[in-house]
């Protein structure tokens, strides 16, 4: 079969079935205009920004003036959770809906569909029911701004894009080169698109590289954090927390003078944490034991801004535990489009909208090696698949061979996860391990892949130290093992 004709059988077939009020059929002749049925939809996605370091999250040191105005005029969702703490299945999850188990999983699916046909592929994400594609199906016009993984912004389903070629996709450290420049360099490619696309309905993934590294803010910034209060890597840091704010004030100030915001919906959120305490210097390649590339709550927690003016009330906070996969069956909704299958996200909206709650009681999570970027396959100081459950009282991480290895947190006396009590509640961690293993079978994954882990990363217990209060620990409290009878 030849390549465009299978893709039409993988992709084609999804979205006959997940385009409501379209009917599968080809997006229409004349494009729609926007209206309260058809938002405009603008996605902003910070990189490595960690939860506390925003002035509306309680900060009182890092300034982040802009985004404490767009969390005032909307709804935040004060706990959210990542389905991983690094970019590239972070970002997926947001694309696609799907944790990045079920993602691999599809990929294989793919891969294998494609072998059988002669043919192979870089990016299985080509064939897969995506935001932008299904926005794209059902008439939004659609645009690739910043960061993106998986090669070209058409890959991913984006209408058009700044990462246009090979050359400028993603690369080992600077995520691409759309991501490193946006925001660092202007944004007149962003400002194109929307003077191109006023009259009818659009959807702006707008990712800059901040506060990703390289930590290069301008001079002026870094007065808000003058040396001797600050270490230089928190100086560094925060500063470019602060020029990730002004970058984001530069947009919502364009979409203001193009009078465009009253029907817009903006959503915020950072594709991962990171940890920085204002005196402490960076003692991790990614930022302190409990940040980017942990399964701490550090790692994986990030604010959700969703800001609509006239539909979603200002200034409230909902405090039920959301995650990332719920941003697509959410905007779809909002956008009148049928999620696809397999999806297991929670539409958003009547919660945003009526006050309804989102129903969890708590939120389950894993990470796993992954094939695709095998660089951060140890995931910080955790080796192998490792999952975390956080309900209202308790932090849960569960991870090793065979699911050996565990710890527990109290948050409401141990809220930076320094002290394991697992041993102190055998029953309770025992009822949490059954909660990740439920979990794996509720999201399709099942359990015969959980604990694999490469011989090459094989858990090292010499790695764990307990950090002291207040500084970036070097690595977690030592783990409990898990009880032979569970």
């Amino acid at each position: 079969m030849h390549l465009r004709a299978l893709t039409r059988v993988l992709v084609g077939t999804v979205l006959l079935l997940g385009s409501r009020g379209t009917s599968g059929a080809a997006a229409p002749a004349v494009a729609p205009s926007p209206s309260p049925d058809r938002p405009n939809i603008v996605l902003i996605v910070g990189d490595d920004h960690g939860w506390p370091y925003y002035g509306f999250m309680g900060s009182g040191v890092v300034k982040t003036p802009r985004l404490d105005r767009l969390a005032a005029s909307g709804t935040v969702f004060p706990y959210a959770y990542n389905t991983a703490s690094r970019c590239l299945p972070s970002l997926r999850s947001m694309l696609t809906g799907l944790y990045p188990h079920q993602f691999q999983l599809r990929a294989g699916q793919i891969r294998r569909q494609l072998r059988a046909n002669g043919r192979s592929v870089d990016h299985p994400i080509r064939f897969m029911a995506t935001l932008p594609r299904l926005l794209e199906h059902a008439g939004y016009a659609t645009f690739q701004a910043g960061k993106l993984w998986d090669g070209v912004y058409a890959n991913s389903g984006f209408g058009a894009g700044m990462t246009a070629t090979e050359g400028e996709a993603a690369t080992r450290f600077t995520g691409n080169r759309a991501g490193l420049e946006l925001g660092r360099k202007d944004l007149a490619p962003v400002f194109s698109f929307l003077e191109r696309n006023r009259d009818r309905p659009f959807f702006l993934w707008f990712a800059p590289q901040l506060p990703h590294r390289p930590h290069d803010a301008p001079d002026r910034l870094h007065a808000s954090y003058p040396e001797g209060e600050f270490s230089r890597t928190a100086r560094e840091y925060y500063a470019n927390c602060t020029w990730e704010d002004e970058v984001i004030g530069q947009l919502l100030d364009h979409l203001d003078r193009q009078q465009l915001r009253e029907n817009t919906l903006i959503v915020y959120l950072s594709d991962n944490g990171w940890e920085q305490s204002p005196r402490s210097r960076e003692t991790h390649p990614s930022a302190g034991g409990h940040g980017k590339g942990s399964v701490h709550e550090l790692g994986l927690r990030t604010p959700l801004i969703f800001a609509w003016p006239g539909h979603i009330p200002a200034g409230r906070r909902i405090e039920d535990f959301v995650s990332t996969v719920d941003l697509l069956p959410t905007l779809l909704s909002v956008a009148g489009v049928a999620v696809p299958g397999q999806r297991t996200g929670i539409d958003l909206m009547p919660a945003l909208t009526n006050g309804a709650r989102v129903g969890r009681t708590r939120i389950v999570g894993g990470q796993f090696v992954d094939p695709d970027s095998r660089r951060e396959a140890p995931y910080a100081e955790f080796r192998g698949d490792t999952y975390f459950v956080r309900d209202r009282d308790w932090y849960y991480v569960l991870w090793g061979g065979q699911l050996n290895q565990q710890m527990l947190f109290d948050k409401n006396t141990d809220p930076e996860e320094r002290e394991n009590v697992a041993h102190l509640h055998p029953t309770r961690a025992a009822a949490y391990r059954v909660a990740v293993l439920d979990w794996l079978d509720a999201i399709g994954v099942g359990r015969r892949r959980v604990g694999w882990v490469p011989a090459a990363l094989k858990f090292d217990r010499r790695r764990f130290s307990a950090g002291k209060r207040g500084t970036a620990p070097t690595a977690s409290p030592r783990p409990t093992a898990v009880p032979a009878r569970d």
